[in-house]
């Protein structure tokens, strides 16, 4: 017996290992016990019990395949038994391989990646939505970036997120109630953009803020800010009058209407509102600027440990590589260039709603010094 010459060639025991493949896995699948049928659902077996059901059925598919041959040998599975030399059975494993892990990668699910909805026309989160996606998009893993449903409000937005309901990443500046509650991702996205406010005024006002020179002088002067903002409690911490909205796109109205006297905006955001609300007459204040230091990061879940990692990586090898600093100029440079920040009356602030604990990345490139 062993020294019997196996009378079957390479190209039909290749022919008769993809048959016993297939095989093995159409049992394990089909009812109808199909072994030509390789179902595309994951298989959910070791490689060991693949292994052994392949070479189970070796046997009989020989002799299916080429009766003529087989005929007159007395124990073909002893043969066959034989014939499972090592390179045979590396062969058959990758074989195996091959055929399962397509399955398996086709049913992967892309993540999920939820962010709060904005009102039609905010131009506000086009930044850090695109610097989301290029970030997400480093990674190489597949995900689904969309808004929820519908705009939320700020304490709103933290609770969804908190309590997995429908959102799972937001952007905002850092305070210490939002790293008590949610997970930061501790690497400053706009370069603290948003604690540099200049201040939106009615133009016949032009005049009296042309006379402001010291703090003291603006605190004349009423500000708005929407209630439930971060800004609100920085700016009332720092004893400026304040009178607080319940809704952004409500305030331009209240400006207008002498509820209040300016309206501090972003530098990345001003010059887009000024230019939305032109039919109320507003203009941005030509010489003076309010700062606070201010860190934005994104946030999700306390538990969404994956997420966090991801958009970490992804930020990393955008500021590794410039496009970190490309995408903030495409969307701010202009902006910072027309605000001239450097020659302006800069009134600093206090902001104590700041974390002790300094960011992830300094970055070498700041707005001002």
């Amino acid at each position: 017996m062993a020294a019997f010459a196996f009378p079957v060639s390479a190209m039909a025991m290749t022919q008769v290992t993809r048959l016993a493949i297939k095989s093995a896995m159409s049992r394990l699948h089909s009812p109808l016990h199909n072994p030509l049928r390789v179902p595309a659902a994951p298989l959910r077996l070791s490689f060991t019990t693949l292994r052994h059901r392949i070479f189970s059925g070796l046997p009989s598919l020989a002799q299916r395949l080429f009766p003529c041959r087989m005929s007159g040998i007395p124990d073909l599975a002893g043969i066959l038994g034989n014939f499972r030399i090592t390179l045979l059975r590396r062969f058959l494993f990758l074989t195996a391989l091959a055929l399962i892990l397509p399955a398996r990668v086709a049913t992967a699910q892309p993540l999920e990646v939820v962010y709060p909805g904005a009102s039609a026309g905010d131009q506000r989160v086009d930044y850090y939505l695109k610097l989301l996606q290029l970030a997400l998009d480093k990674t190489g893993v597949a995900y689904n970036l969309r808004p929820n449903d519908a705009p939320m409000s700020p304490p709103r937005v933290v609770r969804a997120i908190e309590n997995d309901e429908g959102l799972n990443v937001v952007w905002s500046p850092d305070t210490q109630e939002m790293e008590r509650r949610l997970q930061a991702v501790r690497i400053p996205i706009d370069k603290g953009i948003l604690g540099w406010r200049l201040l939106l005024i009615k133009k016949s006002d032009h005049a009296r803020f042309a006379g402001v020179h010291t703090l003291a002088q603006l605190k004349a002067y009423a500000a708005g800010q929407q209630a439930d903002w971060a800004d609100a409690d920085i700016l009332r911490a720092n004893d400026i009058p304040l009178v607080g909205a319940a809704s952004y796109h409500n305030m331009f109205d209240m400006l207008a209407a002498d509820r209040f006297q300016y309206f501090p905006r972003g530098v990345g955001e001003i010059w887009g509102e000024e230019k939305s609300h032109a039919t109320l007459d507003l203009e941005i204040e030509p010489h003076l600027a309010l700062h606070y230091p201010a860190n934005t990061y994104y946030f999700v879940g306390k538990n969404n440990h994956k997420l966090a990692a991801l958009i970490e990586q992804g930020l990393r090898a955008l500021i590794k590589d410039g496009g970190f600093d490309k995408l903030f100029d495409q969307y701010n440079g202009e902006a910072l260039r027309q605000a001239h920040l450097g020659t302006r009356v800069v009134f600093r602030l206090n902001n104590p709603l700041l974390p002790a604990k300094a960011p992830d990345w300094d970055d070498d490139n700041p707005i001002i010094h």
